[in-house]
């Protein structure tokens, strides 16, 4: 029969909370330090004092139990509180105290119109109370991150449009086509390559980058699918695909020769880079901190770059 938890158990609610958002024992030991044995007892330790099973674990998965839902909706009401009240103290005493979790998506450390390293240290230096979290995300993952608060903020490609969410528009970034050197169209000429030459080569893809502007490049033509940007370059480098990536992120390979970029005159295009974060936190100190400091940032970087 449950009773209620003592304070120093509130650590086990903490535990499970990890364990759902990293979909398992495995991840959620990478993240906490921990053994997964370790995590394993705590999670049935939570259980036996809760009376009830929070979710299935073992070679056939993870998943939850209708009750695990639960708890995890009220658990997280209770952090969500504590974090709360933690930046209203410190809002009373005259610091910001409190956690800052940030998505990114990935790949992005070369595109000299983001410069995260800078947006963090002047954050960190004006407000060292506030521990930040830096996550690496898929574009379709980053927005429903900060949707169910997972991410307090985000930074990345704007794919779905969210009415629930707010996107600050920061700069629009270059995809370009490419192929590698084995690729039967490197070694033709740009002039004497034609629209059928791309709509018949194998295209890898990963959802968002392919171009709208060559829509026979998807099915048949597509013919691998990958979830981030560094898988999409291997198959490219293999020399069968034709792809669709950031042209900051291929730059240097395409200035060792090692890569191509085709058609950039006709066939690229532009995703915008947004800053996301909930409606419903535009008025959280921390968040609201944060975006005035990447604003600053990018207002600097466009400042320098039209200079």
């Amino acid at each position: 029969m449950f009773t209620r938890l003592h304070p120093s158990e509130i650590n086990l609610l903490r535990i499970f909370i990890t364990v759902t958002e990293c979909k398992g024992v495995a991840l959620a030991s990478q993240r906490l330090g921990v053994a997964p044995s370790t995590i394993s007892t705590q999670l049935l330790q939570l259980e036996s004092r809760l009376g009830m099973k929070l979710c299935n674990r073992g070679r056939s998965g993870f998943s939850m139990t209708p009750e695990g839902e639960h708890v995890q909706v009220e658990a997280t009401k209770i952090f969500e509180q504590m974090q709360r009240f933690n930046q209203h103290i410190g809002n009373l005493s005259g610091s910001l105290v409190g956690e800052l979790t940030l998505g990114i998506v990935d790949n992005s450390i070369t595109n000299k119109h983001l410069d995260v390293a800078t947006i963090l240290r002047l954050f960190q230096e004006r407000y060292p109370n506030v521990k930040v979290t830096v996550k690496i995300s898929s574009p379709e993952d980053l927005e429903q991150s900060v949707l169910d608060r997972r991410f307090d903020i985000g930074i990345g490609i704007r794919e779905q449009s969210l009415s629930e969410l707010q996107y600050v528009k920061l700069f629009d970034e270059q995809e370009v086509i490419c192929c590698s050197k084995y690729h039967p169209l490197f070694n033709l000429d740009d002039k004497q390559m034609e629209y059928h030459d791309l709509t018949q080569s194998h295209w890898v893809s990963d959802y968002y980058r392919l171009p709208k502007n060559i829509p026979q490049a998807m099915h048949p033509f597509t013919t691998s699918y990958t979830y981030n940007i560094e898988a999409s370059l291997h198959l490219i480098f293999a020399g069968k695909h034709l792809g669709t990536l950031p042209k900051h992120y291929i730059q240097r390979w395409v200035d060792e020769g090692t890569l191509k970029i085709l058609r950039e005159d006709i066939f690229s295009h532009y995703l915008q880079f947004s800053l996301i974060t909930h409606d419903k936190r535009k008025n959280n100190a921390i968040i609201k901190s944060f975006t005035s400091v990447v604003k600053k940032v990018q207002e600097n970087i466009k400042n320098n770059t039209e200079h």
